[in-house]
């Protein structure tokens, strides 16, 4: 699954750094679906990449080969997101560099999440234990009938929005 940095900064404005809330200061990927979700219990905030790069696309880092999507949702620590989003390049003649890529390492446990620039790769390396993420999905479809509205913001006047 290839998670673009537009979508990884518009989610992670929708978590919270408190500690007792370890499960909502990260973001959620969703391979099956690609899109990531953040939440900080009160916010909710679903990216969806309409138009997905392919995997193949991806330049390949030695040490994170990739071996296909994980199979079920991806929690990301937001530090993590941090650190990757750090690695993309601000400016790139390749759009693919504006993104990182996450699979599976092989094993069902654990997938691998990879940014470069060409330059120098940044790996991590996430255990996939039971995601403790909220069930958002259960109250999305018990409020059906209410109306509903989606928007395309840039990600800094988003950021504005939930701060506000």
């Amino acid at each position: 699954m290839i998670i673009r940095r537009e979508s990884m900064q518009a989610a992670l404005a929708a978590t919270t750094d408190e500690d007792t809330r370890y499960h909502l200061n990260g973001i959620q990927a969703e391979p099956a679906d690609h899109r990531v979700v953040g939440t900080n219990g009160h916010v909710l905030l679903i990216a969806t990449d309409t138009r997905p790069f392919p995997d193949a696309d991806f330049p390949g880092v030695q040490g994170a080969e990739f071996h296909g999507d994980p199979s079920a949702p991806v929690l990301i620590p937001s530090d993590v997101c941090k650190a990757m989003i750090g690695t993309m390049p601000k400016r790139s003649t390749l759009p693919i560099l504006g993104c990182a890529q996450l699979g599976r390492n092989g094993s069902d446990t654990s997938s691998t999440l990879v940014a470069t620039d060409l330059q120098a790769p940044r790996i991590a390396t996430l255990n996939n234990p039971e995601s403790r993420f909220p069930a958002y999905q259960r109250i999305l479809d018990g409020h059906k009938d209410r109306v509903s509205v989606e928007l395309c913001l840039g990600v800094e006047v988003l950021e504005t929005l939930i701060k506000a």
